[in-house]
């Protein structure tokens, strides 16, 4: 969802906490916005090539993850069961200008399915893109969407399909691998919180509401910040280096979420009812999107732009950029500005550090999708397995193994002055 608006992302989570997928009702009446009063105006011939490097892509990383087993959690969670459809959208004119969908084997399209979209990336069992004119089809799955969210799923004679409105600043442009990553990993992340996630149990989420609203008092210290940095390190490491001592990062990434509770003086939680919420929501759609594209070579370590995305430093620039504008960042919320408190050090990181741990645990051989399904957040999972597995752990060790991981010094004087921002 990172590259998502936040109303999206609200409307997510909206639906994610209030039903179960087979407990959706279909409002009564038609939703009232921008996608629903936009005209279809197709322009394939125009935008094919500009979408060309996405369904490339997509369909390189469908065959790897389906047909080529480089995704261990098929049984859970398969490319191979979604209908999807890409609605190509020009917002400024609000105009459809081409509609594509991902059409598996058996899937619940049962309109002219003739007018392929051909890749270079193809799927051996006969998964397929597919250019949509059906209007009719079109306009009865955008009525019945359950939200105005520019994704989702909708049911149209009783079959599900995943929809994205797409937005052409997205694709109207020369496409970077970068770019190309996130597009194939957006559709990938979305999918996976509307059709598995949202059948798994939860765990604790009583704070899960201040989500881009961050109270004042939320758990904020250059400590804690500083173990959070050195897990941003750490998942690096993990997603572009070779990793050979995954038990020690096991014991660190245990450490780092330990001592976070511990540190959490708030009386409120915080820690275990919203951030490690959050590592077990959206650390796992990472998780899931970042196995499957580095699995396919979508996601490309070589590739400059797309480690600084996912490196320390580019988290530390975050920081320093906040820093040096010398006022707190605000967030227009219910229609009003207010400070978005410690959004980078807190709302940016829960992905990478939730991720890391399924990474940790699934290289050590756990069933990592199991565990999700039962609503354990990544500290318990990996408390779980240290306890199964009998594993001592000196804590003094691990804790100044974990702070060797970065500047700590460094890095403390810098969270400092972040969070002195706030004050």
């Amino acid at each position: 969802m990172k590259n998502v608006v936040i109303l999206s992302v609200f409307a997510f989570i909206f639906l994610f906490s209030s039903c179960k997928k087979d407990e959706i009702i279909i409002p009564p009446d038609p939703i009232e916005d921008e996608y629903s009063s936009a005209t279809f105006n197709f322009n394939f011939d125009e935008v094919d090539p500009k979408v060309m490097p996405i369904f490339d892509a997509y369909m390189q990383t469908y065959e790897s993850a389906v047909n080529q087993d480089n995704w261990n959690y098929n049984s859970e969670y398969s490319l191979k069961n979604l209908n999807t459809i890409i609605f190509a959208y020009d917002s400024d004119n609000q105009n459809y200008e081409a509609i594509y969908m991902i059409d598996p084997p058996n899937g619940n399209y049962t309109g002219d399915d003739s007018n392929v979209f051909s890749t270079s990336s193809t799927a051996s069992d006969g998964a397929k893109i597919i250019r949509v004119t059906d209007t009719n089809f079109l306009k009865e799955l955008i009525k019945v969407r359950l939200s105005g969210s520019s994704f989702g799923i909708s049911k149209v004679n009783d079959k599900d399909f995943l929809y994205f409105f797409y937005d052409k600043s997205k694709y109207d442009k020369v496409l970077q691998p970068l770019d190309i990553m996130r597009a194939v990993g957006f559709f990938i992340h979305e999918g996976f919180h509307l059709v598995s996630q949202v059948n798994f149990t939860q765990p604790n989420n009583e704070h899960s509401s201040i989500r881009f609203n961050l109270p004042a008092d939320y758990p904020a210290d250059s400590v804690s910040f500083s173990l959070i940095a050195a897990g941003m390190k750490m998942y690096e490491d993990i997603l572009f280096e070779d990793v050979q001592n995954m038990d020690d990062y096991m014991k660190m990434y245990y450490i780092l979420f330990k001592k976070l509770k511990e540190l959490d003086t708030s009386g409120k939680n915080y820690i275990d009812g919203y951030y490690l919420f959050e590592c077990w929501l959206e650390g796992s759609a990472e998780f899931t999107e970042y196995y499957m594209n580095r699995g396919s070579g979508v996601m490309n370590g070589d590739n400059q732009e797309i480690r600084y995305d996912n490196s320390l430093q580019e988290f530390k620039d975050l920081i320093t950029d906040e820093i040096d504008a010398g006022v707190p960042p605000t967030i227009n919320y219910n229609g009003q500005d207010r400070v978005a408190y410690y959004a980078v050090a807190v709302e940016t990181t829960y992905y990478k550090l939730g991720s890391a741990t399924l990474f940790i645990l699934d290289n050590l051989g756990v069933d990592v999708y199991q565990k999700l399904k039962t609503g354990e957040n990544p500290y318990e999972m990996l408390e779980e397995y240290i306890n199964a597995n009998n594993i001592s752990i000196n804590e003094n060790e691990v804790y100044n193994n974990l702070k060797s991981q970065i500047d700590w010094e460094a890095t403390k004087t810098m969270m400092q002055d972040y969070i002195n921002l706030f004050n």
